[in-house]
């Protein structure tokens, strides 16, 4: 058991002169892979290494699949929490991105996206209105507000932004502006 702690992805196997019903019942409660008595043949040794290796990495891919489960579980209860703790501050977007306009963050799943200001001014001003087309020129303004910035520079933020989320998240409408989409 304290070997599986350490090394907990390599497979066990036992090789004792031990019979008895009791050490053969410890060493199953240690999650062996193998168990053989002394004396051993090097065919029978060879045929526990390969099933306990065999086994070992489906146990591996099983607990990672197990894994991957309990992380989409966490993340469907981190929704949950937050629809129901803070349903009004919350927006539920498409891709599995998640807006809280109260603390200005977004999510993917349970985990905050990493954002500037300016690309979190964009998702804010966005959110607004989500679902609907907003203009250029009503996002230009929500970042730079007077300081002057052209079509470049929004366009710069915007393709960095597109680079850390779902390329579809915001879409471009035919030219008159930007949407971002709702679950």
């Amino acid at each position: 058991k304290e070997l599986k702690n350490i090394l907990p992805f390599t497979p066990v196997i036992f090789l004792t002169a031990n019979s008895e019903v009791e050490t053969i019942k410890k060493a199953s409660e240690a999650l062996a892979y193998g168990y053989l008595l002394k004396p051993y043949k090097k065919s029978n040794l060879h045929a526990a290494i390969e099933i306990a290796l065999s086994k070992a990495a489906e146990d591996n891919v099983k607990n990672r699949r197990l894994d991957a489960t309990q992380n989409v579980n966490k993340t469907l209860v981190h929704q949950l929490e937050l629809n129901t703790e803070q349903q009004s501050r919350t927006i539920q977007l498409k891709y599995g991105y998640l807006y809280d306009k109260e603390k200005e963050i977004l999510y993917y799943g349970d985990e905050p996206v990493k954002l500037t200001a300016k690309e979190i001014k964009i998702i804010k001003y966005l959110c607004k209105s989500p679902g609907h087309n907003v203009s250029q020129e009503q996002l230009e303004y929500a970042i730079w507000q007077d300081e002057p910035a052209g079509y470049a520079a929004f366009r710069s933020v915007l393709f960095r932004l597109r680079n850390k989320i779902h390329k579809d998240l915001i879409t471009n409408q035919n030219n008159t502006g930007y949407k971002i989409e709702l679950f």
